[in-house]
């Protein structure tokens, strides 16, 4: 560790100790309680997340360094390590694209099509539309919470994520092409 990190280092286990002074001196029992049970929360959070990133560096042995940083953001709690302290290798824009490309196999059996619009700063956009005129549909609160749990597991730090075509195909959701209406029903064996 070079002469600044470790000075930095220094100065930032001082506040810590000046801090964790502090919350002993709270009047209000619950709100130290409180700060406790948050730091304890943060701590363990970063606890697996490290955890999980020493698992990758052993399983990696002899492997190239270069073959370490696409494991790291793989692994979900290491990757929100690395987003949590701005040091993700990956900018907003190339996230929400893999983020979409992951996606698609999923919305894809369900005759949904995404595609990303564009990332504007922190905001991202993205349009839905159906696969196939005559396919059914899942309804849009159903799609718009699958959509979101995915993507906002890739790119948690976005400020807003907007769905387009939700509508239409919440208009769509529960039609039934004229073509089924006199289909005989064929049961499973």
């Amino acid at each position: 560790m070079n002469g600044y990190r470790q000075q930095e280092l220094d100065e930032q286990v001082e506040r810590l100790q000046e801090l964790l002074g502090a919350l002993d001196e709270l009047a209000d029992p619950a709100a130290r309680s409180a700060a406790r049970e948050l730091l304890r929360v943060v701590i363990r959070l970063h606890s697996l997340g490290l955890a999980d990133l020493l698992e990758i560096v052993q399983e990696a042995g002899s492997q190239p360094a270069d073959t370490l940083l696409p494991r790291f953001t793989a692994n979900p709690r290491v990757r929100g390590l690395l987003l949590l302290h701005d040091l993700h290798p990956e900018d907003l824009p190339t996230r929400a694209r893999k983020a979409v490309e992951r996606l698609r196999p999923h919305l894809g059996v369900k005759n949904v099509r995404a595609e990303l619009v564009a990332v504007e700063g922190n905001r991202v956009r993205l349009s839905v539309s159906a696969s196939d005129p005559n396919g059914v549909l899942p309804t849009a609160e159903l799609l718009r919470q699958e959509i979101e749990q995915v993507l906002l597991e890739m790119i948690p730090d976005t400020d807003e994520l907007l769905i387009e075509g939700l509508d239409t195909l919440a208009a769509r959701a529960g039609f039934v092409p004229l073509v089924w209406v006199n289909q005989p029903v064929v049961a499973d064996k």
